[in-house]
């Protein structure tokens, strides 16, 4: 049995504001796959930043509701 969860997180990070997700990972395959997850879920608008520096600079244009 499979259960789809993605209604219930789609629906917890909706409240968390902007609708835009920030990913900070210095591995690239692992930090493109979150990406497409993400993206997957729908109603995101997703970044991702390779370093803490990057990350500082893309959040300052980007604005996320949520960083992980």
């Amino acid at each position: 049995m499979q259960i789809d969860i993605r209604p219930a997180v789609v629906a917890r990070y909706r409240t968390v504001g902007s609708g835009r997700v920030l990913i900070v990972d210095s591995d690239c395959p692992r930090c493109d796959e979150v990406v497409g997850f993400i993206q997957n879920l729908g109603g995101f608008e997703t970044q991702c930043a390779r370093s803490a520096h990057a990350a500082l600079t893309v959040a300052t244009e980007f604005q996320p509701g949520l960083c992980s």
